[in-house]
């Protein structure tokens, strides 16, 4: 989470949600002051400021917390990460074998980049929610209600060599699905290659 006073914003960071992207796009850092949380309830102590995330579909962002972790584990970046631990042990497998492994409710719960979405919104509880699958047009909302412009710009983004939807077969959609399901709930996603758009 990243309070901005000035701007009178509280940006709850779900990982792998281009949330880097729009930080910087925001200008949080050197040139805006800001603060960081680790605790998400606390955005409500903030009732007069603008409370948001972003979200992606799940089964994307599975895949894309995947590649970050094998990424990091191949770099020998562990911080105590049960992903990443269990890829140290596993070596250079792919998506299935890592989500039939190693993905479970609780595995998930205990990793940041794995953990639901939900967790997130529940506990900062977001007056707006935008969505990755149709960035433009939320960041374009967003910027009409904190009255400022935001040009983003894609950062941190990883290079995957095919879609997300190509990691997967019948039973890891499923597997996801079943892990995701307060996501796919609260969010209204149907599945691989779907936009989540009620």
């Amino acid at each position: 989470m990243i309070v901005c006073e000035r701007r009178k914003l509280v940006f709850l960071h779900i990982p792998k949600t281009a949330g880097t992207s729009l930080g910087e796009a925001l200008g949080f850092g050197a040139q805006i002051p800001h603060r960081h949380a680790v605790n998400v309830s606390t955005a409500r102590r903030y009732p007069d400021f603008l409370r948001f995330c972003f979200v992606r579909n799940p089964w994307d962002r599975a895949v894309s917390a995947f590649l970050y972790s094998r990424r990091m584990a191949a770099r020998g970046v562990f911080n105590g990460d049960p992903a990443r631990d269990f890829l140290r042990e596993r070596g250079d497998v792919d998506f299935r074998t890592f989500a039939a492994g190693f993905l479970t409710r609780a595995a998930a719960a205990q990793s940041l980049h794995f953990r639901e979405q939900t967790h997130w919104i529940r506990r900062g509880e977001p007056q707006f929610i935008g969505r990755v699958e149709r960035m433009a047009a939320d960041v374009a909302l967003l910027a009409r209600l904190i009255g400022e412009p935001i040009e983003i710009r894609r950062s941190n983004e990883s290079s995957a060599e095919r879609p997300y939807a190509a990691h997967y077969d019948a039973p890891t959609r499923e597997l996801v699905g079943r892990i995701y399901r307060n996501d796919v709930a609260l969010l209204g996603y149907d599945g691989v290659g779907a936009s989540g758009q009620r």
